[in-house]
């Protein structure tokens, strides 16, 4: 959902950050460079300490960082908490599918 809701965001975004179009761009697509970064980093942190724990701290992460970016006071910060966010659903979404696989099999 969090993927999604940026592109209905993003007109009243613009507006209220005096963003321009490649900023916008980057607005769009920052998530994605944090889920590509967090899907290796939990992943390979998953399998050292195991995968509940790394799940609830990839999960935090996304919910912490989700809950701040409500609260940012310029495109700077709003950007690099909208990737951080995008880091921790990285790791939710390497995890979950790893777990959705040993209940199949």
């Amino acid at each position: 959902i969090e993927v999604l809701v940026i592109s209905l965001a993003l007109p009243q975004l613009s507006h209220d950050l005096n963003a321009t179009d490649l900023q916008n761009a980057w607005l769009s697509s920052i998530l994605f460079f944090g889920m590509l970064l967090g899907d290796y980093v939990w992943g390979t942190l998953s399998d050292i300490t195991g995968r509940r724990l790394t799940l609830l701290m990839s999960l935090t992460l996304n919910g912490l960082a989700g809950f701040l970016s409500a609260f940012a006071p310029n495109y700077g910060v709003f950007l690099t908490l909208r990737f951080i966010g995008g880091f921790g659903i990285g790791g939710s979404l390497a995890i979950i599918l790893t777990y959705a696989s040993e209940f199949i099999s």
